[in-house]
């Protein structure tokens, strides 16, 4: 019967994600029901004013010899009694369903840490780490982006399902989350895959849904000792029942930076993946052979043009924040470097963060969105965009 049955309390610091720190508590902030809060400080107030009240006048009436302040006093306990009866099984049914997340800064505790406290951890911290660790200012968005244009308000769709159909399913049904019921799927159009193979293995599905309109609708990700097998096994549980038009496009890394190995390596995964999404009876196109390198400055150019908004020459590509929720956190933690003046994508959070939290804080997804779309659009860039500077203008965490 307790409140707390099931429950979690839990006290963390903020996370650096950019660090690779997970910061999976924070999905409990969204859960928080403001007005289901109020309604219990308000019961709560109630309640306890009520045991009091009883606990005061049964005290009072143990020492009482006068039969009428004896009635009123029993009058009173059956009131009070009435009143918690009534409310304290509601309470507790509210707070079982309820979420309640604070955030605060060290400076909550100013009066007793004190002001050197503040100084000497100014002193020992960069600004980012003194905004995280001590105001609670959680880092959404790494500076200087890869995508350099990209905002999250544009860019990204929530209208994800058809919820008519879900709505018409009986609770007693064994429900699973397939293509189906993707609002923005046509089953009868081609899907186009971007594949970020290794280690940690990203798969991006994409469908051009008019010429105007290009949708990211999926995501899939493994980590070893999963591969290719079960990346595949992944993508036909959700699209296989569902697509009449059984035709993919498959992208992969053409980087010039790779060693010999690593390119063999990396076209040998994609024809392990092809062969893995054919035994499903798919059609698989790779799109990669024969194709030019592609240099990060080629892609940090192309993903400017494409975000930036200016030009029909390519279509409006946003990103389903439903099904590709690690792909929309990723693209914010994927910050761009300058080697000898050439832009780069910094990928030292493929090294530094734990295979099994890669999907939402490397650039693992976003590479693999990356060779799909600069396979399906560099040849549209007009020729005079390829003449603008290196050094865009930084974005900038607000």
């Amino acid at each position: 019967m307790s409140p707390y049955y099931q429950g979690v309390t839990g006290v963390s610091d903020t996370a650096r994600v950019d660090m690779g720190e997970d910061n999976w508590f924070e999905a409990y902030e969204k859960q928080v029901n403001n007005e289901l809060i109020d309604e219990i400080v308000t019961t709560s107030l109630h309640v306890n004013e009520a045991q009091y009240r009883l606990y005061r006048t049964e005290e009072l009436a143990r020492n009482e010899k006068n039969p009428v302040a004896l009635e009123a006093y029993r009058l009173e306990i059956e009131k009070q009694k009435r009143l918690i009866a009534l409310w304290q099984p509601r309470l507790k049914d509210m707070r079982r369903n309820a979420t309640y997340y604070m955030r605060a800064s060290s400076f909550a505790n100013k009066d007793i840490l004190g002001p050197k406290y503040f100084k000497t951890q100014m002193d020992s911290m960069t600004i980012d780490e003194f905004l995280v660790a001590i105001c609670a200012v959680r880092q959404k968005a790494v500076v200087n982006r890869f995508f350099v244009n990209y905002q999250p308000s544009k860019h990204q769709f929530s209208d994800s399902y058809k919820y008519e159909s879900i709505l018409k399913m009986d609770l007693k049904d064994h429900f699973r989350l397939t293509s189906f019921y993707l609002k923005h799927y046509n089953p009868r159009e081609e899907l186009i895959l971007g594949y970020d193979p290794g280690s940690f293995s990203s798969l991006v599905v994409l469908q051009e849904k008019t010429p105007e309109d290009t949708r990211v609708i999926k995501e899939f990700t493994c980590y070893a000792p999963h591969d290719q097998t079960d990346l595949a096994r992944s993508f036909n549980d959700f699209f296989g029942t569902d697509a009449k038009n059984r035709r993919i496009k498959l992208y992969y890394d053409r980087a010039g930076n790779k060693k010999k190995e690593e390119f063999e390596q990396i076209t040998t995964d994609a024809k392990i993946m092809q062969r893995e999404l054919q035994s499903y009876g798919f059609s698989v196109e790779l799109m990669n052979e024969g194709q030019s390198t592609i240099y990060h400055w080629h892609q940090f150019k192309l993903l400017a043009f494409i975000f930036g908004d200016k030009s029909n020459a390519v279509p409006r590509v946003t990103i389903c924040e439903n099904e590709c929720a690690d792909l929309c956190s990723s693209i914010m933690l994927s910050p761009r470097k300058n080697i000898d003046g050439k832009i780069e994508l910094d990928k030292t959070s493929e090294k530094k963060v734990p295979l099994h939290l890669q999907a939402g804080l490397s650039t693992q997804l976003p590479s693999a969105l990356i060779y799909a779309l600069f396979g399906l659009y560099s040849e549209r860039m007009p020729a005079e965009y390829t003449q603008i500077p290196d050094d865009l203008l930084d974005n900038f965490v607000v």
